[in-house]
């Protein structure tokens, strides 16, 4: 994974951190949105006998993805304050 490096002429630490809490914020956010929207069986079990549990494997790569990024951009900030 690449790095910022904190130089005189970029942007600066605590910039850089910010933006990146932020970030963490919004996909937290984000989480919590698509947690409420997980599927209910009521709505695929006409589909057939594996449908519900596709949805939900579906919806939790879905999530996965959210934390996947949100892990990547936390060990960024981690990384930068570190330094």
């Amino acid at each position: 994974m690449m790095y910022p490096t904190i130089h005189s002429n970029g942007t600066g630490k605590q910039a850089l951190i910010d933006g990146l809490c932020s970030a963490c914020a919004a996909i937290n956010d984000a989480l919590a949105a698509v947690t409420e929207a997980q599927p209910n069986g009521r709505d695929y079990y006409v589909q057939g006998d594996d449908a519900t549990r596709k949805a939900i494997a579906e919806h939790q790569q879905r999530i996965d993805a959210l934390l996947g990024v949100r892990n990547e951009l936390m060990a960024i900030a981690e990384h930068i304050d570190e330094s």
